[in-house]
């Protein structure tokens, strides 16, 4: 692309973006900070009807709309299509499935986040944390992913196992990094 050219897009584009909310919706703010597009919408009052490329895309943040679609009103939601497309590569699992499917897998996993359960977890949780921070030099550079990987894999492990399965968080870990790369690449698509 030309220099007079890119010169004239950049004139453009402040009286042209406006113009074109239509067509892509949230999906420029998206691309280029996710984390401050979803602070927007939380505060724009905790549900925020928008769409990408037009495909419709709500973002709820309020914790009791939250609840109602997860619990109270779960039969009239679906995943999202980037969620869904994740099936070819992790399966049909909790986090991608839907309908009865959906509703048989959390029913069998329902006994491990009993209220009693997740109190015994808080302990567990806190340990694995002091331990974490514990290995941290001064001045250290880290790879948040893979510190944030390995200390959920450990309290998943721990508290839904009773120990560590240190020969699954070799393939835990590989399948969490594909499923970033997934992500990030589907977000350059937005």
């Amino acid at each position: 692309v030309s220099a007079p050219a890119v010169a004239a897009w950049r004139r453009l584009w402040p009286r042209l973006e406006p113009r074109m909310e239509w067509l892509w919706g949230g999906a420029l703010r998206l691309r280029e900070d996710v984390l401050e597009f979803y602070r927007q919408c939380e505060q724009r009052g905790g549900f925020v009807r928008t769409h990408v490329w037009r495909l419709p895309l709500c973002v709820v943040t309020a914790p009791e709309l939250i609840e109602d679609v997860l619990v109270k009103n779960h039969r009239c939601f679906v995943k999202s299509g980037a969620l869904r497309s994740t099936q070819l590569a992790f399966g049909q699992g909790l986090l991608t499935s839907d309908r009865e499917l959906w509703r048989q897998q959390r029913r069998t996993i329902q006994p491990a986040f009993h209220s009693q359960r997740l109190r015994r977890y808080d302990e567990q949780m806190r340990s694995a944390t002091r331990r974490l921070l514990a290995s941290f030099g001064d001045h250290e550079v880290r790879n948040i992913h893979q510190d944030m990987t390995d200390l959920c894999f450990e309290v998943l492990a721990r508290s839904l196992f009773g120990e560590d399965l240190p020969e699954a968080r070799r393939l835990v870990a590989a399948t969490a990094e594909a499923l970033h790369a997934f992500h990030h690449l589907y977000a350059q698509w937005i």
